[in-house]
C-alpha cells in the first residue's frame, strides 16, 4: 500500500516535469512547425506574457495538481476505475469532437494551415484512441498499475493535447 503511494507521488512529479518541459521545448525549438506536438495558444501567450522560466514553474504545478485531482484513488493507495472515468472521458471525447467540428476551418484558413490541421486532428485521434484503450485495459485488469498508467495518460491528454488551438492569432 506504501509502494502503491510512491507510484502516485512519482507519477505526479513526472506529469508536472513533463507538462513543464514539452510545451517548453516545443515553443524553444519550435518542433514541427506549427507546433502540433503541443498546439495549445495558452503556452504561447503565456510565455510571451511571463517569460519561459516562469511559464515553466507555473506548469510543473500545474501537472502535478491536475494529476492529484484526476488520481484521488490512487493517492490512497487503491485502484479502482469506475463509472466517473468512462463518464467523464465520455464527455470530453464529445467536447474534443466537437472542438474540431467548429474550430476546423479556421484551422485551414489560418495557422496551422490544412497539412497542420490534419495532423494535429490525426494526433488528437491516436490520443483519444489510446484513452480508450488504457480505460478499457484499467476496467479489466483492476490493478494499480493499470489505473495509473490510465490516470497518467489521461493527465497529459489533457494538459497537452485537449482542445488544441486552430485559428487565428490573437
Amino acid at each position: 500500500m506504501v509502494r502503491n503511494r510512491e507510484y502516485w507521488l512519482g507519477a505526479a512529479l513526472l506529469c508536472g516535469v513533463a507538462f513543464a518541459v514539452f510545451p517548453m521545448l516545443s515553443l524553444r525549438w519550435y518542433f514541427f512547425y506549427p507546433y502540433p506536438a503541443i498546439p495549445t495558444l495558452f503556452w504561447l501567450v503565456l510565455a510571451e506574457r511571463l517569460g519561459t522560466l516562469m511559464t515553466g514553474c507555473f506548469a510543473f504545478l500545474a501537472g502535478c495538481g491536475i494529476f492529484a485531482i484526476a488520481s484521488p484513488t490512487l493517492a490512497r493507495g487503491k485502484a479502482k476505475i469506475g463509472k466517473a472515468q468512462l463518464i467523464g472521458l465520455g464527455i470530453l471525447t464529445s467536447l474534443q469532437l466537437l472542438h474540431f467540428g467548429v474550430s476546423w476551418r479556421d484551422g485551414y484558413k489560418y495557422a496551422p494551415g490544412p497539412s497542420g490541421t490534419r495532423l494535429i486532428f490525426a494526433f488528437s485521434l491516436i490520443w483519444l484512441v489510446s484513452l480508450w484503450l488504457l480505460l478499457r485495459l484499467a476496467s479489466a485488469r483492476q490493478s494499480y498499475f493499470s489505473a495509473l498508467a490510465y490516470h497518467f495518460a489521461f493527465t497529459m491528454w489533457l494538459l497537452i493535447y485537449a482542445f488544441p488551438w486552430l485559428g487565428e492569432m490573437i
